[in-house]
């Protein structure tokens, strides 16, 4: 677990310091000024920010980046958390979704692959793969 740990934190930095800019959707910035996030289900097992775990800090500081507009850099998280934990479907479409909103609809497709492959028997994970794909109008493979 530790080399996964160590391998998601450097995922984290090297996207989130290579993504720098914020999305060219200012609308959404200004959309959701003043407005709380939802907690995660992640969020809500820590009281304490000292009991987090590795993924509900991920999935926190994913939030505060969606909230701040800052879509390349809550990918980075959302890339990390399957990385710790391969079957949090809701981090890969999460990550799908703000790719293909991002016009990275192929980067959105390998993705949603990924969470298939480590997840061939979820429902969700399919659900979300035909998301996905009707999204982009796509025919499934």
């Amino acid at each position: 677990m530790k080399k996964s740990f160590y391998a998601a934190l450097a995922l984290v930095g090297v996207l989130a310091l290579s993504a720098g800019a914020q999305t060219p959707d200012e609308a959404n910035d200004n959309a959701n000024d003043g407005v709380e996030s939802a907690a995660h289900e992640h969020s809500q097992t820590a009281k304490n920010p000292a009991d987090e775990t590795q993924v509900d800090k991920f999935w926190r500081m994913s939030d505060e980046a969606f909230h701040d507009g800052d879509y390349p850099r809550a990918i980075s998280f959302h890339k990390a958390i399957v990385l710790l934990d391969p079957h949090d479907t809701e981090s890969f479409g999460n990550a799908a979704w703000l790719m293909w909103s991002l016009g990275q609809k192929d980067e959105a497709l390998a993705h949603i692959a990924r969470g298939l492959e480590a997840n061939p028997t979820d429902s969700d994970m399919w659900d979300l793969a035909g998301q996905q794909y009707d999204l982009q109008k796509k025919e499934t493979p």
